[in-house]
């Protein structure tokens, strides 16, 4: 359940630390993108960062999305139409 940000970040062998620091983060907002919802902001570096589709690490099972910016809403609009 949740996002797969845990699951993906382990498959490229990269820290909690390491992404934390690629992504512009703390350490502890990495934490808490994995064990809570998943920022759509975070969601979106992370997965250029990563290579990954950003909806892989969303998860579709719990694929709750509020964006904030009217660059998040572009993002999020084109990513629905592109399904």
């Amino acid at each position: 359940m949740g996002n797969n940000l845990a699951k993906i970040r382990g498959k490229h062998q990269i820290t909690q630390t390491e992404l934390a620091k690629a992504l512009g983060v703390t350490k502890q907002g990495v934490c808490f993108n994995e064990t809570g919802k998943l920022s759509l902001g975070l969601a979106t570096k992370a997965a250029e960062y990563l290579h990954e589709d950003v909806i892989e690490l969303l998860g579709t099972d719990n694929f709750v999305v509020t964006p904030k910016t009217k660059e998040q809403k572009e993002y999020l609009i084109n990513l629905i139409n592109s399904l």
